[in-house]
């Protein structure tokens, strides 16, 4: 039946997009004294399409490096969580990040225009302050910690465009956890 898609008035019913691609990220943090995660940890990407997992436009090595570096960069001086310093803090990350993708995909030929936008979100959470003293019996390891569940959904080009979520765990000893989310979308031209 041909007619206006409830969702979307702009669409009409049975027409389909080009490349219809779901995405969803998701990672959760539990609590449990037995999980011991690594001292970074990137989040799973579950994509449904018959293209399969979308591509980077850099490696995801150098993703983890520069998100890497950012994060030490931004909380160097930091001790603990400071509510006053935070946003200066994730600007700082979100502007280191953005910076080195930009140069990392810019074209050798400057009248070209850039092959790619970026958005960067970095979420900083103070860990809950809890006296070890009175964690129960194994869970001393995660006393202070807080549970944490992120998700994101996309409908895009999963041939072009992307998402990556990474998870900065070099400042978990001093109360805070650091989570940066890098979405890419390709200009076409």
């Amino acid at each position: 039946m041909i007619g206006k898609h409830p969702n979307n008035p702009r669409r009409l019913q049975g027409e389909s997009y080009k490349h219809p691609t779901i995405i969803v990220l998701s990672r959760s943090r539990s609590n449990k004294a037995s999980l011991n995660p690594p001292k970074s940890s990137t989040f799973n990407l579950f994509t449904m399409s018959a293209e399969g997992v979308s591509s980077s436009p850099i490696p995801i090595e150098d993703l983890k490096k520069i998100t890497t570096e950012a994060c030490e960069d931004a909380l160097k001086t930091s001790e603990t969580y400071e509510h006053d310093k935070v946003g200066d803090w994730n600007s700082q990350i979100i502007n280191t990040v953005l910076k080195a993708l930009i140069t990392a995909t810019a074209p050798t030929d400057a009248s070209k225009p850039p092959p790619y936008r970026f958005t960067v979100n970095s979420t900083i959470v103070q860990q809950g302050v809890i006296d070890p003293s009175v964690a129960a019996d194994g869970a001393l390891s995660n006393a202070g910690k807080r549970g944490m569940h992120s998700a994101s959904g996309a409908f895009w080009d999963v041939n072009r465009d992307g998402m990556w979520t990474f998870k900065y765990t070099g400042a978990e000893e001093r109360g805070i956890d650091v989570v940066v989310c890098v979405t890419w979308f390709s200009v076409v031209v």
